[in-house]
């Protein structure tokens, strides 16, 4: 699973494509913290690659996935 990983790929050694990204990222996220999101930042970056990012606080769990008003999903 290693060889899957985005963070191994742009810490290789091998020829990559790094397409520009637009990461939207939730500063409380437990799955994701940011720490470990920054680092895929640098890496990237260091490779060549264009990454705007954007960190948003204070976000609820449910804050990507669901319209809190009315609890129903957004999709």
């Amino acid at each position: 699973m290693a060889e899957g990983s985005p963070q191994t790929i742009v810490d290789g050694d091998e020829p990559i494509d790094a397409p520009p990204i637009l990461f939207l990222l939730k500063a409380n996220d437990k799955n994701h913290p940011l720490e470990m999101q920054q680092r895929f930042i640098a890496s990237y970056r260091k490779r060549g690659g264009v990454l705007e990012d954007h960190t948003f606080e204070g976000l609820p769990s449910t804050a990507w996935c669901r319209h809190q008003a009315s609890r129903k999903p957004c999709i």
